[in-house]
């Protein structure tokens, strides 16, 4: 792996078709993965927009805002 690089799991992916209007048909992957130390999470690309390139920078941008929350603790 290169410097900067996560390693992710891709547990699922599929392809969703939705009809935002009458007579239009949009197509959308939802890619659900998991990084060490979060819950799986899911990114959803317009299928047109999906490449590697693209998916990688999506992945990264989601693990950085699921980091970036502050956690919270309680005890039970």
């Amino acid at each position: 792996m290169a410097e900067g690089e996560i390693e992710v799991r891709i547990i699922r992916e599929r392809v969703v078709t939705t009809a935002p209007k009458l007579g239009v048909e949009a197509r959308t992957v939802a890619v659900t993965f998991v990084s060490p130390g979060l819950p799986p999470l899911t990114v959803w690309i317009p299928e047109e927009e999906d490449t590697p390139e693209a998916r990688a920078a999506i992945i990264r941008a989601k693990i950085q805002a699921a980091t970036a929350v502050e956690k919270k603790t309680m005890k039970v």
